[in-house]
């Protein structure tokens, strides 16, 4: 019997993000799968790295509609994607390291559960912006206008206040993430906030899925 299995209730009628939620979908049955196995460590292992990456590149291709259609809430909507994208990292983190720890039964529920929530919740607020059936608000008043408000461009326009002694510093950083080399990635991973995770951190997100 499938875990999750896939319902058209949901859809949420983009064919593109239709088709990575069935991926995902399909990634924790896979999941599910594999703890089912005698020696699940390995292949649970596969699966975890699976969907941490899918989950973080399907973030990415949502928020980069959601800005292309204006959709005014894009900034929570990305707040929670990052506190997600964490815990999956997390849960892979912790179970590369200590694989026997992890509660299977709240893990594959917490999954679930956050699917669920994430696309009939949080992805059918902004299915309307995508159709076209609602426009996007224009930014009002004397508020500062932030990249994500806008349409996307070549290169974004960010203001924001730093101390006097950290502008250089700043212009510095800029300049290097214009670039495509080596130094301007290893910049753009120092502020992800997956990358760097340290064990403590990642045992911190997940304790509640672990062994009582």
């Amino acid at each position: 019997m499938v875990f999750f299995p896939w319902s058209k209730d949901y859809s949420v009628g983009i064919r593109l993000i239709d088709n990575d939620h069935k991926a995902l979908v399909e990634a924790i049955n896979n999941l599910h799968e594999a703890i089912q196995m005698d020696d699940p460590d390995r292949e649970v292992d596969v699966a975890l790295s699976f969907l941490a990456r899918y989950v973080r590149e399907h973030f990415q291709r949502e928020e980069q509609l959601m800005a292309d259609y204006g959709y005014p809430d894009l900034l929570p909507h990305k707040a929670t994607h990052r506190k997600l994208a964490r815990t999956v990292h997390a849960i892979r983190k912790v179970h590369a390291q200590h694989p026997g720890q992890f509660d299977y039964d709240k893990l594959m529920g917490f999954l679930r559960d956050w699917l669920l929530h994430h696309i009939v919740g949080s992805d059918m607020k902004y299915v309307p912006y995508l159709r076209g059936e609602t426009k996007a608000r224009a930014p009002q008043g004397d508020r500062k206008p932030v990249f994500s408000d806008w349409l996307p461009r070549e290169l974004a326009t960010v203001q924001l206040e730093v101390p006097p002694d950290k502008v250089e510093l700043i212009e510095r950083c800029a300049a290097l993430l214009k670039e495509s080399g080596r130094p301007a990635k290893a910049l753009a991973e120092l502020a992800d906030p997956v990358a760097g995770m340290t064990m403590q951190e990642a045992v911190g997100l997940v304790k509640h899925l672990l062994r009582e």
